[in-house]
């Protein structure tokens, strides 16, 4: 199920996944997070080789879950548990990415985050750590970034698992110029 809270364009074997609600700063509800689910499982039969995932607007990557209209399973969305992908996703992340998002990014194979954003996992100071917790034993049971998932996709210096900050404005030509390598 795409929708248009959640775009899937591609271009030259790259997949780019945008949550497009930034009126409510990307605030996942059902619909978003089954739009991601239907994004990763459209990815994974797709020629692409990679898939960037973004999100529309300046202020936020996401806020997390909508409070108003949380979604009822927030695992359905997150790469390679609500749907198996094979291959590399990369998080392009600016403004806030809180809770939920800060989850789904984790997921991902690398992360290229602007310097105007701010990670935040606002469920540790209530103590509840089950979106983080089942995110970090998932990484330590998936395959390591240099396996058969990067090899096909990802130049040598893609492979090791870092992130990178720069400026806002130069967050999207810097992926791409990393993509040129593939």
């Amino acid at each position: 199920m795409m929708t248009e809270l959640v775009t899937y364009t591609s271009n030259n074997h790259v997949a780019t996944i945008t949550i497009n609600r930034a009126e409510r700063m990307n605030a996942l509800n059902e619909e978003v997070i089954l739009g991601l689910q239907a994004a990763w499982q459209r990815l994974e039969t797709s020629d692409d080789r990679v898939a960037v995932l973004t999100a529309a607007g300046d202020k936020a990557f996401s806020v997390g879950a909508d409070v108003k209209d949380a979604p009822k399973e927030m695992w359905q969305g997150v790469p390679s548990i609500g749907a198996q992908t094979s291959k590399p996703v990369i998080a392009a992340v600016k403004g806030w990415c809180i809770g939920g998002s800060y989850v789904i990014v984790q997921m991902c194979d690398l992360v290229v985050a602007a310097e105007n954003t701010t990670f935040k996992y606002p469920e540790a100071q209530l103590g509840f750590t089950g979106g983080l917790i089942a995110s970090a034993v998932s990484m330590a049971t998936r395959s390591s970034p240099d396996s058969s998932r990067c090899q096909a996709a990802c130049s040598p210096r893609m492979t090791s698992s870092f992130s990178a900050f720069m400026r806002s404005a130069r967050l999207m030509v810097m992926v791409a110029m990393w993509l040129l390598e593939l």
